[in-house]
């Protein structure tokens, strides 16, 4: 039995062969890589250049204005149709629905009346950034 086991492997049988079987497979190098490997960095695009501020601002700079203050709406200083803070941060930059503008409107002139980011806004602006909030929240659920 084991004189045909021996003249099998010895035969000509190309299966069997080790030669043959490793034929046409790449072998693995002898070197070990390096260490580490090098991310490649991504790169940042550019904020558009920012121009003036818009009289009636789009509905996610209402969101930013009511957490922050005397938050400006500003257009982009090229053609393009987002406002700035929309573009750079590459959101859409959607309308505030028709069922919150004019709440929005009280609350944008009341915002637009604080110079200074720094400052104590004071309860008449806190409760129009509430009732801004309040309204987007409705008409977006409806």
């Amino acid at each position: 039995m084991s004189g045909a086991a021996a003249s099998v492997s010895a035969g000509g049988d190309p299966s069997q062969n080790q030669n043959s079987k490793d034929k046409g497979k790449v072998q693995p190098s002898g070197r070990k890589f390096a260490g580490r490997i090098m991310k490649k960095k991504k790169q940042k695009k550019k904020a558009p250049p920012i121009g003036s501020a818009r009289d009636f601002p789009c509905r996610p700079c209402v969101t930013r204005a009511t957490k922050s203050p005397g938050y400006e709406c500003a257009s982009q200083d090229n053609t393009g149709a987002a406002c700035w803070a929309c573009a750079k941060n590459g959101h859409t930059c959607r309308p505030v629905p028709a069922g919150a503008v004019a709440t929005v409107r009280a609350f944008w002139e009341l915002n637009r009346q604080i110079d200074d980011m720094s400052e104590d806004p004071g309860d008449a602006w806190r409760s129009a950034a509430q009732r801004a909030a309040q309204q987007l929240r409705a008409c977006s659920a409806a």
